[in-house]
């Protein structure tokens, strides 16, 4: 779905391309540092997290899964900037479930 999204905007807007990467930012750590060094980004935005609230809460192993992936995955996003070395601004969008 992602990518059929960016190939929406790629044809309808007229500012540079975007492309998508497909990464799991819980497990791909190294991947994704390569990638900030090679884009060098001055801004990211961070909308990489679990977000069906239903599923999260349907049981007690899908709560598990969704609190490992979601911190895990921020985890990694704030580590890979200060691993980059560059100077990159955040813009965190998501939230945690509630806890039931």
């Amino acid at each position: 779905m992602s990518q059929v999204r960016v190939a929406t905007w790629n044809s309808i807007s007229n500012r540079e391309p975007i492309r998508f990467v497909n990464l799991d930012l819980a497990v791909e750590y190294d991947r994704f540092v390569q990638m900030i060094k090679e884009e060098r980004p001055d801004t990211m935005v961070h909308f990489a997290e679990q977000r069906a609230a239903p599923y999260s809460q349907k049981t007690p192993a899908t709560k598990r899964y969704t609190v490992n992936n979601n911190v895990g995955a921020t985890h990694n996003v704030l580590c890979g900037i200060v691993e980059s070395g560059l100077d990159i601004h955040l813009v965190h969008l998501g939230e945690q479930p509630p806890f039931n």
